[in-house]
Formats: C-alpha cells, structure tokens, sequence
C-alpha cells in the first residue's frame, strides 16, 4: 500500500527459491493481492526466486532486475536478512537507495549490515503470535484437542530509510 501511494507501478519481489518457505509463499501471494488491488501489474518474471545465503543468486536477481527494459522502482524482500542482503549488494552495485529503488522488507527486523540504510519493513506484532503460540501449546500440554488455526496479524510499516517516490516523479 505505501509503495502504491508514493507512486510506484513497478514493483519486484523477491522471494524464497521454489517458494518452499509457507511464509515466503503466503507474503508473496498477499502482496499480488495488494498490487492488484492497487491496479498494479507485477509480472510474473518480477517474481524472482532466491538463495539468501548465496551472495551470487541475490547479486544475479538484483542484476536481473535493474538491467530490465523497464526496471522496477522498488523491490519487496520477504524477509528483512534479505532485503539488508539486497541493499549490500546495490551499495556494492552503485544502486542508489532510494532515489533509483526503494526496497521493502518484512518482519520489523533490524539486521547488521554495511549498508548505511535502515531497510523500511512491514513490521508484525511479534508479541501476539507469540501469545497465541503459547495459548495453544499449553492446550495441547493439558490434552485439548488441537487443531490447525491461522491467524492474521495487521503489520504496521517501520519508515527506515530505503524508501521513497519514484525517480522522475
């Protein structure tokens, strides 16, 4: 939604290799529903797998993506590791954060890095899941049935500093 609002259509995402992760699958598919919402297109190539712990496959994804015809404003990382990753490896690219590509990440993590950003983040309420986390491992101590749940959680963006307008507009 902020992306949106400061004015970026050209959005990537960067995600898990094989979308293996249930919790890189399931921010990737919210934030396709939020895009869509906003009337943005993301195309499918924008969608790019990647393996956090290898420098080369975040460095080729994040080359892959600015040397585009068109390339993306802005990046979204499923998880703040990858998106400080990122910025490391835009910092080492001449990639100017923000002013030629804000980048988003989540979980409200701060991460050590070189680079001399604070990476904006949807932040989630790590407290509440904690709580539910509890409630529901003492029923199953004390013998209540369990049962799969799901719940949502509202995140609440952290500003940090790798965000802004699209250049140009």
């Amino acid at each position: 939604e902020e992306l949106a609002r400061l004015g970026h259509k050209r959005i990537a995402i960067l995600t898990n290799e094989g979308n293996a992760n249930p919790d890189a699958h399931s921010r990737v598919s919210l934030l396709r529903g939020c895009l869509a919402d906003s009337n943005i297109a993301l195309p499918e190539a924008w969608v790019v797998p990647t393996v956090e712990s290898d420098d080369a496959s975040v460095s080729s994804a994040l080359r892959f993506l600015v040397n585009a015809s068109d390339p993306p404003t802005a990046i979204f990382c499923w998880h703040d590791r990858l998106g400080y990753r990122v910025l490391q490896h835009c910092s080492a690219l001449g990639i100017s954060i923000p002013s030629q590509m804000s980048i988003v990440g989540y979980d409200g993590l701060r991460w050590p890095a070189k680079a001399p950003h604070i990476l904006a983040s949807v932040q989630i309420d790590l407290e509440q899941i904690a709580e539910t986390t509890v409630r529901n491992l003492d029923n199953l101590i004390h013998g209540k049935e369990a049962t799969a749940t799901t719940h949502k959680v509202r995140g609440a963006l952290m500003a940090g500093t790798t965000r802004a307008a699209p250049h140009g507009s």
